[in-house]
């Protein structure tokens, strides 16, 4: 783990995923808290090394591997942590992701894990889109929804945070079914990134990047081949299990605890969703199961 910097304001470290760091003067801002306390506590000895004063946390979005460690930090220095409006729920109330994955029931105690339920953590500004002050630091707050419904991205001096708006192509290829939550989202995000233009792109999970086209491409490309995938399978009718039974051997992915498998199941249905709300399949019923079908018209 190591403090790479971009420019004199802008650095990541690379700490499981990239964490952004925002600089002026002594001051900075953290993005993103790691998986857990044992990272924060490497991250703030890191930070510390480098004679700067953190002057608050900024959580890109909700899921346990940018907040885990962000209650230590906080409790630790006595920081302000900042977030969407969309995301502070699930920052506050972390339970609530393995409730929602689980149906909106209590999830098996299994799925109360570090990988889905971080500690909980305060939030104590939510930021709206735009360029603002914040802290002190001349920051533009840009939405970036599909991978969360309030995924948001820090632009500070040329460096644009993506958080998980885009993945590496090594990262697309290892999940196989990524985590996503609104297709059409995703489309309009990616849109939106390839006609942007920054210095340097931060993904959570991948490379640093000088020019977000290629890499916006092949993440379009990706989802649109699990598109087809789906539509492929669906000339006729299954349930959502036996889809994503299909389409998981079709990828070759082994699932092999409840987390996994409701992760899963969640993207399968933001396709499926995507797919209904754009008229490419139906609802149907059969035998009191509710099924995909693809339209025959």
């Amino acid at each position: 783990m190591d403090i790479h910097f971009l420019s004199k304001e802008t650095a990541y470290i690379d700490a499981g995923v990239n964490l952004g760091l925002i600089c002026s003067g002594e001051k900075s801002i953290l993005i993103d808290a790691g998986i857990e306390v044992s990272v924060a506590k490497k991250v703030l000895k890191l930070i510390n090394e480098k004679n700067l004063k953190l002057s608050g946390l900024i959580l890109t979005h909700a899921h346990a591997d940018h907040t885990g460690g962000a209650a230590y930090i906080k409790n630790s220095l006595n920081i302000p942590v900042i977030s969407s409006f969309q995301e502070k729920p699930f920052i506050e109330h972390p339970h609530l992701e393995p409730f929602y994955l689980f149906g909106g029931a209590t999830p098996l105690k299994t799925m109360e894990n570090k990988f889905l339920q971080a500690p909980p953590c305060s939030v104590d500004i939510c930021l709206e889109p735009g360029k603002q002050d914040l802290l002190g630091f001349a920051v533009d707050v840009i939405p970036l929804p599909g991978h969360t419904p309030g995924q948001i991205g820090i632009a500070y001096e040329g460096t644009l945070y993506l958080a998980d708006a885009l993945f590496a192509p090594e990262i697309l290829a290892k999940h196989g079914l990524p985590y996503f939550v609104d297709i059409g989202a995703v489309l309009h995000t990616l849109g939106k990134l390839s006609e942007s233009s920054y210095d340097f792109y931060v993904p959570s999970h991948g490379s640093v990047v000088e020019n977000p086209v290629e890499l916006t491409l092949v993440n379009k490309k990706f989802l649109e081949e699990l598109l087809d995938m789906v539509l492929g399978h669906l000339k006729e009718p299954h349930t959502t299990t036996e889809l994503l039974g299909k389409i998981l051997r079709e990828k070759n992915i082994t699932i092999n605890n409840p987390s996994s498998f409701y992760l899963m199941q969640a993207s399968l249905q933001a396709l499926l969703s995507y797919l209904v709300n754009t008229g490419k399949i139906n609802v149907v019923y059969c035998d009191n199961l509710l099924c995909w079908h693809r339209n025959q018209s």
